[in-house]
């Protein structure tokens, strides 16, 4: 199901640039893309692995049972199959958010300083250390592993402004690409706070 969704998001991104223009170029592709392997991460990993344990009970096929995700008295049991699922599926995503810099569509630089590319370094490191955190937090630790997914879903959200930094101020200016990250921050922060209180991040 994650694939038919992650399809989903990526041909939303190609049915957007198609609103404004009748081509396709490559730096469109790279962006749906982009949506296409975060969601990609997001239900089959994340949002499937949190809830293994009741669906190898009911007998539900997900990605993680299917490659042999189990619990075994309230520990999860991880194959190396599955780590290098997931692993793979985020190296593959960060490799694709990396394009525009390999390309030529922008600059690890802005005003002479590798501001794009010391953040996009820093987001890459912290979004490995964390899917690491997401596959090895036991399940009685459930509260803490969506703490993990949360703060994976907020930075993947990130490495594409971050990566058309230089392009969005060169084309547009500071201000939409200042604007653009402190949205992506704070809107998701705002709702959590008014749909959930102080617990900040849904536990669903």
């Amino acid at each position: 199901m994650e694939y038919v969704l992650s399809l989903g998001v990526f041909t939303y991104g190609v049915f957007g640039a198609l609103t404004v223009s009748n081509s396709i170029s490559y730096l469109v592709v790279i962006v749906s893309l982009v949506g296409f392997m975060q969601w990609l991460f997001s239900v089959g990993v994340s949002a499937n692995l949190k809830d293994v344990e009741f669906d190898v009970k009911q007998g539900v096929s997900t990605t993680p049972t299917l490659l042999g995700v189990k619990t075994i008295d309230k520990k999860l049991v991880i194959p190396i199959g599955f780590w290098v699922y997931a692993f793979g599926i985020k190296i593959i995503h960060i490799l694709i958010v990396l394009l525009p810099f390999l390309l030529g569509y922008t600059s690890i630089y802005v005003y002479n300083l590798p501001i794009p590319g010391v953040c996009f370094l820093v987001i890459t490191i912290t979004l490995l250390y964390l899917t690491r955190r997401i596959l090895s937090t036991p399940m009685g630790e459930r509260d803490k592993m969506l703490i993990y997914e949360g703060l994976q879903e907020g930075l993947a959200f990130l490495l594409l402004p971050v990566v058309l930094m230089s392009y969005i101020i060169e084309n547009i200016g500071v201000v939409p690409i200042l604007s653009l990250i402190l949205l992506l921050v704070t809107w998701p922060l705002f709702w959590f706070r008014i749909l959930y209180g102080k617990r900040m991040i849904p536990l669903e």
